[in-house]
């Protein structure tokens, strides 16, 4: 087996996404952000994370870490610190 190219074997990054479900499982995008360490030095370093939206009404929220904008699924990791969602 040949190994792959060194570019290949890197990581596309991680995409952070939080959405809010609606009455029947709706989906509402409320915050979505890309980081892509390969590409963009400040993503190799802690992030902060902000995103500002209004709820009409009380509702359940779901963070989803996904692939970067390749898909790829290699080396995809992420750390998670202080997490708050709620009034600012």
């Amino acid at each position: 087996m040949i190994p792959a190219e060194p570019s290949v074997q890197r990581t596309d990054g991680v995409e952070v996404t939080l959405t809010a479900l609606d009455v029947g499982e709706m989906q509402l995008g409320l915050f979505t952000r890309p980081l892509n360490p390969r590409d963009r030095v400040a993503a190799r370093e802690m992030v902060l994370l902000k995103g500002v939206f209004t709820l009409e009404q009380p509702t359940a929220v779901e963070l989803y870490f996904g692939p970067g904008p390749e898909n790829g699924d290699l080396h995809n990791w992420i750390w998670l610190g202080r997490l708050v969602i709620g009034p600012t």
